[in-house]
């Protein structure tokens, strides 16, 4: 019994020494959460058991991997529990594709609405917004595949593989219409039509590079850019056309051109406000052409490098020769001026209108019938319709209501007088296109006192209109230079004062002529030496034009007096060597007029006439008399008072 005993304490004791077994968590974790279930889920479990993980997604999810206490991407999972393990099960949404197939012409844009994706499939469940852009010409029509509507824009929520087409149909345009219709294209100028092609439902596109225009006449000329250039006066009616669609626009194109004057800031600004003579200037300029961007050079040739020219080229020149004109003009006003830099204009200029015409009727011949010699006969030279183009610029209105004093008519001549002329007169050239103008011309109520051929001329049938007020025509040459339009200025200033001398030239006592000039009759073959001198003769030569001579000659022309100034020695340095200021910027002539001998010349010239405050004793001022001739004839105004 006592052995029993002892034997059963023994087994107990041992039983009370077996060791328990440690447990170890596991913790089970779902990403998204409504991404699917994963079983078991949390809990304890002993140390070195093996627990079996089942990932089971829910719709429209897949099982992507396990990550945390346990890597991998098989499913079931084998998880051994030899420490605290937390292991998270990844889930990811399914993804589809969507094919797009598109039919005609246009885009369809794809906008994410709802829930983004980065990845060339959308992500199950994503709203795509599908909007369709049709190119011009083309009309959304309507989808069709795994979608069968019109609906625009079309919101897609991805659930499958999906394959859409969008279909664009051409639309017809059904309708013209243009944005700026002309009235008047001047002569020279463009115009683009903005043609817009309506289609059915009332879409506007652009059609202005793809129309095709005809013209009735050559009034017009049409480039190949579609743009439109004015080219003969008259009417014409321009045929728009595409397709089987057609427009008409009936235009005016005219021969005259009022160019803007705040384009001119030089020539409508007088270089001297508070001149004691401001002169009005209307300045026209004459551009003969066939297609309205080059000269026709059968109505103007050219006499040197500059032809065949364009003309906007001849244009460029033209304001370039006007400009300097006017800068010598107001320079030689300038009394005494090189000797005294300071000095201010006693006479400045404004153009108050300036006017390109390109196209000019015949008036009436440039010399009287019974002045032209046998060749002249054959070939006559005539003048401008000045009536015709004068009311077409109202030219009466701004003579006798604003002022205007002088009209500076620019031109390439066109008469037998010219060497290219008479070689080309058996190629073209014909004699009713022969086109010229004095160097200067008159038209007074009291009678025309100018260098032309008209000049003392008593009848009626005039080549200027005569208005109640005197103006002066000046023809510019521009195929000479700005110096000659200077020269055409001298020989109207000797015309005008000759006029009003009271001296007798035969007998020497003219005041003009002999005393100031410097002619004496009966010697030097009466021409002009040794005092002032004139517009062809400097004091120091008795030849023409004979403006850069080095001979040095005792003259007063710096000191003149009637009776005589202190004489000193004079030659081309004096005047080729005085500085003009503010030499103005030209646009194309490269040539320096600061250093032209003849230019240089008359405005030194011009410098030693008798202006306002001249200090000679007994002396007017000869610019007062000059450019106010109605005054002059009205008060019988002299030289001398």
């Amino acid at each position: 019994m006592n052995k029993v005993i002892i034997a059963l304490g023994i087994l107990f004791l041992f039983a009370s020494c077996k060791k328990e077994i440690p447990q170890k968590q596991l913790t089970v974790n779902v990403t998204p959460a409504v991404g699917g279930t994963v079983t078991p889920t949390s809990g304890s479990y002993g140390m070195g058991s093996t627990v079996q993980l089942i990932a089971t997604p829910s719709a429209e999810y897949i099982f992507k991997e396990w990550n945390g206490g346990y890597t991998g991407t098989t499913n079931p999972a084998n998880i051994v529990m030899d420490a605290d393990k937390t292991v998270t099960c990844v889930f990811e949404k399914r993804q589809y594709p969507l094919s797009l197939t598109i039919v005609g012409s246009g885009t369809v844009k794809e906008e994410i609405i709802k829930v983004a994706a980065a990845s060339t499939n959308y992500t199950s469940g994503t709203t795509v917004r599908l909007t369709p852009g049709p190119s011009d010409g083309y009309q959304f029509k309507g989808w069709s595949g795994d979608n069968t509507s019109t609906t625009s824009p079309l919101d897609l929520v991805i659930s499958k593989a999906t394959n859409l087409t969008c279909t664009f149909e051409k639309m017809a345009i059904t309708t013209l219409k243009i944005d700026n219709l002309l009235d008047t294209l001047t002569i020279s100028k463009t115009h683009k039509y903005i043609v817009k092609g309506l289609y059915s439902n009332g879409v506007a596109i652009d059609l202005s590079d793809s129309v095709k225009i005809t013209a009735s006449t050559s009034g017009v000329n049409i480039l190949t850019n579609k743009n439109l250039v004015g080219a003969q006066s008259g009417g014409v009616v321009v045929t728009i056309a595409f397709n089987n669609l057609t427009l008409k626009d009936t235009v005016y194109v005219s021969e005259i051109e009022n160019v803007d004057l705040s384009t001119l800031s030089f020539l409508t600004t007088p270089s001297n406000p508070n001149a004691k003579i401001i002169v009005p200037v209307v300045v026209i300029n004459y551009y003969p052409t066939l297609n309205g961007i080059d000269i026709d050079t059968k109505r103007a040739p050219g006499y040197g490098s500059l032809s065949p020219i364009t003309i906007q080229d001849l244009k460029n020149r033209t304001t370039d020769y006007i400009t300097l004109t006017k800068y010598g003009l107001e320079e030689a006003s300038k009394y005494r001026g090189y000797s005294n830099p300071s000095q201010t204009s006693n006479v400045s200029f404004k153009i108050v209108k300036y006017v390109n015409v390109y196209e000019i009727k015949r008036g009436l011949k440039d010399k009287p019938d019974a002045s032209l010699s046998a060749q002249e006969k054959l070939t006559p030279v005539f003048q401008p319709d000045y009536v015709d183009i004068f009311s077409k610029i109202s030219l009466q209105s701004l003579v006798e209501g604003s002022g205007v004093k002088e009209v500076w008519f620019s031109l390439r001549p066109l008469s037998s007088e010219y060497p290219i002329v008479k070689d080309s007169l058996t190629n073209g050239l014909t004699a009713a296109n022969f086109l010229n103008l004095p160097e200067s011309n008159m038209a007074s109520p009291t009678g025309n006192v100018s260098n032309s051929w008209w000049s003392g001329i008593k009848t009626n049938n005039l080549p200027l209109p005569i208005y109640n007020k005197t103006y002066v025509v000046y023809g510019y040459n521009l195929e000479t230079s700005p110096g000659n339009n200077i020269h055409n200025r001298g020989h109207q200033i000797e015309s005008q004062l000759q006029s009003l001398d009271s001296g007798i030239f035969g007998l020497n006592t003219a005041t003009f002529l002999n005393k100031f000039v410097g002619i004496t009759i009966g010697q030097n073959n009466n021409k002009p030496l040794g005092r002032a001198g004139m517009t062809h003769f400097p004091p120091n030569t008795t030849v023409d034009y004979d403006y850069d001579n080095k001979t040095l000659v005792e003259s007063d022309i710096e000191d003149w007096k009637p009776l005589g100034g202190t004489k000193k020695l004079i030659n081309s340095d004096r005047w080729i060597g005085s500085q003009l200021l503010k030499y103005p910027s030209l646009i194309s002539t490269k040539d320096d007029y600061n250093k032209d001998p003849q230019y240089k010349w008359l405005i030194f010239w011009m410098q030693s006439i008798p202006g306002y405050n001249n200090g000679i004793s007994g002396v007017n001022d000869w610019w007062d008399l000059f450019y106010n001739w109605d005054n002059s004839i009205k008060n019988n105004s002299k030289l001398n008072n």
